[in-house]
Parts: C-alpha cells; sequence; structure tokens
C-alpha cells in the first residue's frame, strides 16, 4: 500500500500569516489611541492662544456750552447790571444786583447806525431803554421792547486815563450817561440816566 504525505487543505495555508496580520493591525490601531485627541493615551496639548486685545474707544472731547452774551458790571461796585426780580415784563427797571451766571444778567451787543449799540438782554430779548426818550437827569432806565428808536441806543465811550476796559454808556437821544443814583453801592439799586460828570458810578466793564 502506498504512502502519501499528507499535505494541509488550502484554507489552512492563510491562517498563520492572517494572524500575524491581524496582531499587526491591533499593534498599530493601539499606538495610534496613544496619540490621537479622545484616546486612551495622554490628551494632545494644544497651543494656548492670547485673546485678542480689544480695540480701546477714544472719548469724544466734551465741549463747553458757549456763553451768550456778556457781563456788563459796575466799577465803582463791582455788581452787575441786571433786570428787576430777572423778569421779562415790559417796562421791568434795569438795576445793579450781584452777579450770577444768568440769562437775566447778560446782554447782546448789537451794532446800531453811527457807531451806536443796542444793549439787548438775552433773557427777555427787550432793549436796555431810557423811559420815554426822555432827556431830564434821573430818568429811569428800564427793559422795553425794541424798536430802534434813539433811546434804545448807546455809545460806549472810554474813560480817560489809565482804566483800561472801562467805558461810559452815552444814551444816543440825550447824550447822557447810564447813571447808578448817588453812588449807591447796595444791589437792587435802579439805574437812571444823567449828565455825564465823569464820576466812577457812571463808569462800567463789558466782558464775557
Amino acid at each position: 500500500m502506498a504512502l502519501y504525505s499528507r499535505q494541509p487543505p488550502p484554507r489552512d495555508r492563510w491562517l498563520i500569516p492572517a494572524a500575524l496580520g491581524f496582531l499587526a493591525l491591533a499593534v498599530l490601531f493601539a499606538a495610534a489611541m496613544q496619540v490621537l485627541p479622545g484616546g486612551t493615551g495622554a490628551p494632545v496639548t494644544q497651543p494656548s492662544r492670547s485673546p485678542a486685545p480689544k480695540p480701546t474707544r477714544t472719548p469724544s472731547p466734551t465741549t463747553s456750552p458757549s456763553v451768550v452774551g456778556v457781563r456788563i458790571r459796575s466799577a465803582l461796585t463791582g455788581l452787575c447790571l441786571a433786570v428787576a426780580g430777572g423778569v421779562d415784563p415790559q417796562g421791568a427797571a434795569v438795576e445793579q444786583d450781584t452777579c450770577v451766571d444768568g440769562p437775566g444778567q447778560r446782554w447782546r451787543l448789537v451794532a446800531a447806525d453811527g457807531g451806536a449799540t443796542a444793549v439787548v438782554n438775552v433773557a427777555s430779548g427787550k432793549c436796555l431803554d431810557v423811559n420815554g426818550a426822555a432827556t431830564d437827569d434821573g430818568t429811569r432806565v428800564q427793559q422795553w421792547s425794541c424798536t430802534g428808536a434813539a433811546n434804545q441806543k448807546w455809545q460806549p465811550q472810554p474813560v480817560a486815563g489809565d482804566q483800561a476796559g472801562v467805558v461810559q454808556l452815552v444814551a444816543v437821544h440825550s447824550g447822557k450817561c447810564l447813571d447808578l443814583p448817588a453812588q449807591q453801592t447796595g444791589a437792587g439799586s435802579a439805574l437812571q440816566e444823567w449828565s455825564c460828570t465823569g464820576g466812577a458810578n457812571q463808569h462800567w466793564t463789558v466782558a464775557p
């Protein structure tokens, strides 16, 4: 009886190489899990990023409100030309009063013909006026609706000497000066027109 060597079936030839192949794949997979994010190994460290700087806003420059009108101040007392009570009725007396930062003590100087000036109260819009256009000494000075008449026009005349910025306010219709009666120094003293004497009670400064 002839003897034959037994050969393994074809299927068995591939078992060992296939096993080795699977083993190699398992090793590679395990190594990949050690370095990839979410694997079982140490997490991958991402480089830190500094936050982007926030743009700085340059603050808008603040502007001061513009000053309207000027103050007319007695050179004798330092008090300011004002409308009595700070109100605006027709014919309200014009007086000297303690200076405050209010429209009742501010005046617009409006150029008129012949180099004269209309003196207009900022609060009321009315003009510095000699009552009834009278020319007598002692005639009251008041505010009145602006008409453009000569009794509402004033000529600022510099005072002689070293008193820089000091003026007399001369009424165009009469040639008389805006006057503080009897050189009164108290607040609330009403003003008048009077023949120009050059006295300190007829001297005024005009400034913002």
